[in-house]
């Protein structure tokens, strides 16, 4: 089956959808909105690439207000409802800032399950939300043929796993009220891979085991003697459920899992098993070297990290409804694996520390609610980013944790703190305290706010630059020449305890890498800052480039072969920066209210040590390469720059 054909079979598997929809209202049954919810999950993640979206009538509250699910990390919230009229539209609007979401989330989409009214208003709609949250009409009222327009522009791999879950709910025989398995045959993976991949697929199939999967594969499953190619084809014609097939420069060019591979999609396209055929890979090999079976597809990806690829091959196996099997357990697992490993490799019971990324925060203890007023009549808003310390209004209050003193003649004309309440802030995270000034449910959101803001103030004093990412959340990076000697290190405490470097901004041929680092406050296990590091890149050394695509690709090649300990010593090394090399670095709050922000990250004590030869590196290796066609191939990235700035083999 091709992609206009899957195409096809998506438009009528819609309709249906659609027509169920319309049918069960006509007989007033509302709990097929509830159904619906759930269906459409994995497609709007398939489709406009909200990975983290959730039911929130499931995972909040029964009946969560105003909006059904939430991706809470791209802050984006989604109405489902078969009903089009703006009434419905304005009631949803109206509860999302009663509620105040917007703190939550900044962007609200309805989609409706039947069909959307041909116009809006955007004038009623506009008055509601008050610019607190994002709400365009013509952008965010979604209905199936909005949704039909961008399954279109999906590649093959996408558009496959969209009809999956259509046919899963929608094929012949199927309707919403009784769902069951696409796959008539086994559940068993097949895992293919290259002779030189060997400890990749024993690692993959080991770990699909421990989670439920079945798998098959040439090193755990056959006797000695067998042909494992007859095995296979066996499987592939008859029994498997998934073929996964390892792609790297190993497999690329290797005739008989080739062979294999064809195979697999001529049955999958005569026995019309949609979703067959896996492909992940190890190694980055740009789209035009590939096979050319494996041209316009998106290969899972573990060329950035096992654990992150594996992530998401599990991700996309449980969309697919791919039923685990009780007698696969970690146990199992465990089994297998100590018959396969050697004593060198894996675990060692002996007690590993850990570092994570969660910086400890020493927190202030009182917060303030200072009641505002204004002389005259007018409208009592502040300005929040123009105050001289970090501030939320909420209704009449000014919540913050600088004294009164410290907004004397900087909230506005004729506006000014009447009076002023002090909360120990435990108290205030605890629900303890007057209700009235502010629900209890939102105390956690307004002191991460708060840390949020004061967190970005900071790096306003610093060397390091801003960068907003894709989800519009900022991250500082370091550009050419931010040390004191210009010569791009930053020194800290090694893991053997010795004072060390690493670069945090680099050169090569004119074009320069950056470390970035960004932060968000946590106050649970405990107070923290959980800080994420970025790879971002400019032709200048200070402005990173403007081409999202490219910088994507620069992310992907110059940053691959860094491993855990290359980017672990980089951001210990940017927080040791940040503290001049001393235990912990205050942030300002008010006049005489800090956080002191710990320069070491929270360890981690596991009672069990892994062996990895990966992490074996030394402290100041040279990890960066630049192999991509746009730009100059088969050169390294020097870790330092002298005072001429010519490139320094290290």
């Amino acid at each position: 089956m091709n992609l206009l054909q899957w195409q096809t079979r998506i438009i009528a598997l819609m309709s249906r959808f659609v027509a169920q929809v319309k049918g069960s209202a006509a007989m007033q049954r509302t709990d097929i909105n509830k159904v619906s919810e759930n269906i459409l999950i994995p497609i709007f993640s398939e489709v406009y690439g909200y990975r983290n979206l959730r039911n929130l009538n499931y995972s909040e509250s029964e009946n969560h207000p105003s909006v059904d699910l939430g991706d809470d990390v791209a802050r984006v919230s989604i109405q489902v409802t078969s009903t089009s009229t703006s009434l419905k539209i304005k009631e949803t609007l109206k509860g999302f800032i009663e509620h105040e979401l917007y703190r939550k989330y900044d962007r609200v989409i309805v989609y409706i399950l039947t069909e959307k009214q041909k116009t809006y208003s955007a004038n009623i709609f506009n008055d509601i939300t008050q610019g607190k949250v994002v709400f365009d009409v013509d952008k965010d009222i979604f209905d199936y043929r909005d949704l039909l327009r961008e399954i279109g522009n999906l590649q093959a791999d996408a558009t496959q796993r969209v009809l999956h879950i259509l046919e899963t709910h929608f094929g012949d025989d199927r309707t919403l009220d009784a769902p069951r398995s696409e796959i008539e045959r086994s559940n068993t993976i097949v895992v293919r891979y290259a002779k030189g991949d060997k400890d990749f697929g024993l690692w993959l199939s080991l770990q699909l085991a421990s989670q439920g999967y079945p798998v098959w594969c040439d090193l755990l499953n056959t006797e000695p003697g067998a042909y494992a190619p007859a095995m296979v084809e066996d499987l592939v014609r008859n029994e498997a459920g998934k073929y996964l097939f390892v792609l790297s420069g190993s497999s690329n060019d290797n005739s008989e899992l080739l062979k294999e591979l064809r195979l697999a999609y001529e049955t999958a396209q005569s026995r019309k098993l949609v979703g067959l055929v896996i492909p992940v890979q190890v190694t980055d090999i740009p789209e035009d070297e590939r096979t050319i079976l494996l041209q316009g597809t998106s290969p899972i990806d573990f060329s950035r990290g096992w654990s992150t690829g594996l992530n998401d091959l599990l991700k996309y196996l449980e969309k697919s409804g791919l039923p685990k099997d009780e007698k696969f357990t970690p146990s199992k697992a465990n089994d297998l694996w100590r018959m396969q490993f050697h004593a060198d490799k894996g675990l060692i019971y002996e007690p590993e520390e850990l570092l994570s990324n969660w910086f400890p925060i020493d927190l202030p203890v009182v917060l303030f609610f200072h009641e505002l007023q204004r002389n005259g009549i007018g409208l009592l808003a502040i300005q929040e980013a123009v105050l001289p310390f970090p501030a939320i209004q909420h209704n009449i209050h000014l919540i913050s944790f600088a004294k009164a003193e410290d907004f004397l003649g900087k909230l506005g004309k004729d506006i000014f703190i009447r009076s002023t309440v002090d909360i120990k802030l435990q108290d205030f995270l605890d629900g303890n305290y007057e209700q009235k000034l502010a629900k209890k449910d939102l105390a956690w959101n307004f002191v991460t706010e708060l840390l949020n803001d004061a967190w970005d103030r900071f790096f306003s004093q610093t060397k390091l630059k801003k960068y907003a990412l894709a989800n519009n959340h900022l991250c500082y990076y370091f550009p050419i020449g931010f040390s004191d000697k210009g010569d791009n290190k930053a020194f800290f405490q090694g893991v053997a305890g010795k004072r060390t470097w690493r670069s945090l901004a680099g050169k090569h041929k004119g074009q320069f890498w950056h470390f970035g680092i960004q932060g968000r406050a946590m106050l649970y296990p405990e107070p923290a800052f959980l800080v994420k590091y970025h790879g971002l890149a400019s032709g200048d050394g200070f402005s990173i480039w403007g081409s999202k695509e490219k910088l994507h690709t620069a992310r992907r090649r110059w940053f691959k072969s860094w491993w855990n300990p290359e980017w672990r010593d980089r951001l210990v090394a940017a927080m040791a920066y940040l503290s001049g090399e001393k235990e912990s670095f205050k942030i300002s709050l008010g006049s005489d209210a800090v956080i002191s922000v710990s320069s070491s990250p929270l360890v981690f004590r596991s009672p069990a040590t892994y062996i990895n030869p990966r992490d074996t590196v030394t402290e100041a290796e040279t990890e960066i390469e630049a192999d991509d066609e746009d730009l100059p191939d088969d050169e390294e990235f020097d870790e330092t720059l002298d005072d001429t700035s010519e490139e320094v083999d290290l």
